[in-house]
């Protein structure tokens, strides 16, 4: 195994990268049309207007929540699966029929 200088990255290793901050999981390729609204954000972006996907777990599968914090706005969609929920979202992303959901202020 030989070693490689840290300052050198594979093209792979700089696909991974939609900024020098951001890291991107490998699971992100499944789902282009998530990876492209982080992509969307934009460098030099401020971490709280990152884009964030939470999932819930609810009776009988997950529910996630996209939220586009740049355009304070947000969409849910449920499925069996954490997957199964992303792929609803990029289906309706793809669609450009996405029931977008302005983003409620934070209770306080």
């Amino acid at each position: 195994m030989g070693t490689r200088n840290s300052t050198t990255r594979s093209s792979h290793e700089t696909d991974k990268h939609i900024s020098p901050r951001i890291a991107i999981p490998e699971w992100y390729n499944q789902y282009p049309e998530i990876l492209e609204l982080f992509r969307d954000s934009g460098e030099g972006t401020q971490f709280a207007q990152l884009p964030s996907i939470t999932i819930f777990a609810v009776a009988g599968g997950v529910r996630v929540c996209l939220c586009d914090r740049k355009r304070n706005r947000s969409i849910f969609r449920s499925g069996q699966t954490p997957g199964d929920a992303l792929r609803s979202i990029c289906e309706a992303l793809n669609s450009g029929r996405a029931d977008w959901r302005p983003k409620r202020s934070p209770r306080r």
